[in-house]
């Protein structure tokens, strides 16, 4: 692990983090907190240019999982949040969140 985060600390200027939801980004960038590692991070929905001169971390996930994950996530998120600020939802996905409750039956 240490040898891990050398590489990294060594090379943070060339070096970016692309975060894709429900893939552990969240956990990825706890890990570089843990050693005050500051890299720069951008979000899958930004614009982000392509530079042969960077390097990129991208953390990936079986689709599936990820699918049933993300799934979860917005479920129950539109239970706990207040519908106002119930952000990015679409029209009428707390209906089909709440008619299916599991991809699983959503998927049958």
């Amino acid at each position: 692990m240490e040898i891990m985060i050398n590489i990294i600390k060594k090379n943070i200027n060339n070096l970016r983090f692309i975060h894709i939801g429900k893939c552990g980004g969240q956990t990825i960038k706890h890990f570089f907190n843990l050693y005050n590692t500051k890299i720069k991070t951008y979000h899958v929905f930004d614009n982000i240019e392509f530079n042969h001169n960077l390097q990129y971390i991208i953390c990936i996930r079986n689709p599936i999982l990820r699918a049933i994950s993300a799934f979860n996530f917005r479920y129950q998120e539109c239970h706990e949040v207040p519908r106002t600020k119930y952000h990015l939802s679409k029209e009428n996905e707390e209906d089909i969140l709440l008619k299916y409750k599991t991809l699983d039956k959503l998927a049958f």
